[in-house]
């Protein structure tokens, strides 16, 4: 997109097109060269190349090179599981990611209908049948800051079924997100901590880079690929990290947000089995 190599490209995209106004100082360089107009709308007008908005989380190209609907994460193989909770305008998710490999697939998704909120009775079910078939090492769910629907002040939407998998995985897990002082938790992964965010927000741009490089595998499905395309990149206070395109938008990210977080997970999974003998000891993030 420079003056230089613009003609060129031009040029050579236009082909037998003659009626095209090729110009080193014609109209579609004038129009490529334009401050106005963005660097993806021109390559997307110009020069034939489908890409993300200026401001998109991964190319579009990513999401679904890095695709394998033909893979499937078999019974009894380790995983962790990453889970994102809202209660009604937005969606609900848990995805499983692979320890073997990094893949990615969802086990449960839900975006309840105008006026409804999250049938919480489903999300436990799939946990459940997860845990039932998978050998679940470890499992951080963001419960959010919604209210129940009878809280005045309380935020607790979401915290007594934490507190229910707390009590019903606690000895199965590995890796807990709070294991110390009155937020201890080996499920409750609050994203809006200093804590969860120094963990979440460098996981962004690596999993950016991980399917730029055609390394992060997932098994891909409408919702998961149309999260990861909606997803935004936003400056955090540790890095970059993921929004949607306004507070209001009806293009939803949450799975996006599971698979940063699997991988995340993940991450500091392999790391801790790396930094252990073996003896089966328990390794926790404060």
């Amino acid at each position: 997109l420079t003056p230089e190599i613009a003609p060129s490209v031009v040029r050579s995209i236009a082909g037998d097109a003659t009626w095209l106004d090729t110009r080193p100082n014609g109209r579609i360089v004038q129009s490529i060269l334009n401050p106005d107009n963005s660097a993806s709308e021109s390559r997307r007008k110009w020069y034939n190349q489908i890409g993300g908005t200026e401001d998109a989380w991964v190319e579009p190209g990513w999401v679904d090179q890095t695709a394998r609907p033909d893979w499937l994460i078999a019974d009894g193989e380790p995983v962790v599981l990453f889970g994102d909770g809202s209660k009604s305008s937005d969606s609900t998710g848990v995805v499983a990611v692979r320890v073997s490999d990094g893949f990615i697939q969802t086990i449960h998704f839900q975006q309840p209908t105008k006026g409804n909120i999250v049938d919480r009775g489903l999300v436990d079910l799939d946990v459940t049948m997860a845990f039932d078939r998978l050998k679940v090492l470890a499992f951080w769910f963001d419960p959010s800051h919604a209210k129940s629907d009878d809280a005045i002040e309380d935020d607790r939407f979401w915290w007594p079924m934490c507190d229910a998998w707390h009590e019903r995985y606690q000895r199965k897990l590995k890796l807990w997100p709070v294991q110390t002082g009155p937020r201890r938790h080996s499920v409750a992964f609050d994203m809006l901590t200093p804590a969860a965010q120094m963990l979440f927000q460098p996981a962004v741009t690596q999993l950016a880079d991980d399917m730029k490089a055609d390394d992060a595998p997932h098994h891909g499905g409408a919702a998961l690929k149309r999260h990861m395309k909606a997803a935004r990149l936003r400056e955090g206070r540790y890095g970059l990290n993921i929004g949607k395109e306004t507070c209001l938008s009806k293009r939803k990210i949450d799975l996006a947000v599971c698979t940063v977080g699997g991988r995340m997970l993940w991450r500091q999974l392999r790391l801790s089995q790396k930094a252990t003998t073996g003896s089966g000891r328990v390794v926790v993030l404060d």
